[in-house]
């Protein structure tokens, strides 16, 4: 990825002599003509692999995209739509060869608006490995993602790859990524495929590029065995104009993932950038029905300028397609119970499962963590946990589930909201405080308690109400500046205010 520059792409296809591709199924059925293959010479560790240069538009090649940006947004080669998304995003369609695939994530909103298409179940691949981020690689998000218009926010947005890569609905937000990758390989597990899926033409897998890649480098996908043999053929694809052409643009903020917390430098800052997709059937990897069982993971070998919101793959294929999961949730709820918010949530099996952090945000993108619960470790029966979280919360607030197995692999759960039911216990003044504030309250029984925590939920005050009092006088001079919330408990409710110390 470079700033501001346009994005050039290149298309280099591995087919096998004779090979074909069918654009759809059913009533879409349409061939496409062979690819007379030019042979050369391509090294890629000790394979030797016969490549074919597309120099027309590539037949691979995604015309068209759908999301659900602002409800519905709509752009594709020839019709590229002058609104350019500055948010998350999520990918609901693509139009490739002609014929329409929905991704599963909201058909109903395909239907609603008068879309024909084919149903398809897409799913982000989730990452096994990941190069460490140096220096200009970027975390690539909608410029208004962290709530700033044309800058950073404080605190910055998480520094988490992975997560950039897998989130969003069905793991298909289009409008966070990371550029740049560094140099390096990109695994992600895949066990399973269902052979009568191979060369049927409707796309198995599908990738997406969101900023400027070098042209002159290529990426190299390809399928590995359980013992690291490479099964099938190579992909390589270096990135030109003509043969992946945009479908569409956004306005996106690039952040140095590299440092901790995460910066955003003016040259990065809500540039114009170009989103291309491309999208492949097995058999173009030369997956056949004799060697398609062997398949363990894909890779990409990166070039160092490969920019990805996602690498995805029709789970319509096959549900095990990328091996069984660690745990299976069963339900993950939340709902105010005195003032705090209660998170229940069940599992029916656990694999090697140490414990589930939680973590809570208040615009469903950025998380932070608030505590954690272990885990059954290996499980066949229904489990069921409950968290609390210690702080008191305003409004609406998003939590998700953090499942760590004790090798350190991780996965998230689906986000869920609870709204704040509490009401304000009383007024604290002055409020922001530098010394001691006066916190007023309804006719005192002597059985209420006034607590305050800090931001974290952490119990830095606490003191008893006298009976027959209005008014209470709580010493602060000695806390940290910063938010906190009072708590005024009493013996059946617990209301919250919040307050700035100074």
């Amino acid at each position: 990825m470079k700033p501001l520059s346009p994005v050039f792409l290149s298309f280099i296809q591995v087919l096998s002599p004779g090979s074909r591709l069918e654009t759809a199924r059913a009533s879409f059925v349409s061939r496409l003509k062979p690819v007379k293959p030019f042979l050369s010479a391509l090294a890629l560790g000790a394979a030797c692999l016969t490549t074919s240069v597309v120099s027309a538009q590539s037949p691979y090649a995604v015309n068209a995209i759908i999301t659900d940006y602002n409800g519905f947004w709509r752009s594709g080669v020839g019709s590229i739509n002058p609104v350019k998304p500055d948010n998350s995003h999520n990918l609901l369609a693509y139009t490739y060869n002609g014929v329409t695939y929905s991704t599963g994530a909201n058909d109903a909103k395909l239907t609603a608006n008068g879309v024909v298409f084919i149903p398809g179940q897409y799913q982000a691949i989730p990452v096994s490995t990941l190069p460490a981020p140096v220096s200009n690689t970027k975390v690539a998000l909608g410029q208004l993602y962290d709530g700033v218009h044309a800058g950073a926010s404080n605190p910055a947005p998480a520094r988490d790859m992975a997560r950039y890569l897998t989130d969003g609905l069905s793991g298909l937000d289009i409008g966070t990524g990371v550029a740049n990758l560094p140099a390096g390989r990109l695994t992600f597990p895949f066990t399973q495929i269902v052979k009568e899926t191979i060369g049927d033409g409707m796309p198995d897998v599908l990738v997406t590029q969101i900023a400027d890649p070098d042209p002159t480098r290529s990426d190299v996908y390809k399928f590995f065995d359980a013992n690291n043999n490479q099964v099938g053929t190579s992909v390589s694809i270096v990135f030109d104009a003509t043969n992946i052409p945009a479908v569409g643009n956004w306005q996106a903020d690039f952040y140095e993932a590299s440092q901790n917390p995460m910066t955003l430098q003016s040259s990065f800052t809500n540039g114009q950038r170009s989103v291309r997709l491309w999208a492949a059937d097995f058999s173009v990897f030369g997956i056949t029905q004799a060697n398609y069982t062997q398949i363990s993971r894909f890779e990409i070998t990166l070039s160092g300028n490969s920019d990805l919101a996602f690498v995805a793959y029709n789970t319509a294929v096959d549900p095990s397609v990328v091996g069984p999961l660690p745990v299976t949730f069963s339900g993950f709820s939340g709902r105010q119970e005195k003032g705090l918010s209660q998170l229940y949530w069940q599992t029916a099996s656990e694999t090697m499962n140490d414990h589930f952090e939680v973590e809570a945000g208040t615009d469903g993108k950025s998380f932070q963590y608030i505590g954690e619960v272990k885990g059954a470790g290996n499980s066949t029966t229904l489990a069921r946990y409950r968290f609390t979280d210690p702080i008191p919360r305003t409004g609406i607030t998003y939590y998700r589930l953090k499942q760590v197995d004790v090798d350190g692999k991780f996965e998230y759960s689906r986000v869920i909201s609870v709204e704040a039911k509490a009401t304000a216990g009383g007024t604290a003044s002055p409020n922001p405080v530098t010394k001691d504030f006066t916190f007023t309250h309804g006719l005192a029984t002597g059985q209420e308690q006034l607590q305050v925590l800090d931001a974290h939920g952490r119990l830095v005050r606490q003191q008893n109400v006298v009976a027959g009092t209005t008014a209470t006088l709580v010493p602060a001079k000695t806390l940290a500046p910063g938010l906190y919330h009072v708590l005024w408990i009493s013996e059946n409710t617990r209301k919250v205010t919040r307050l700035v110390k100074q």
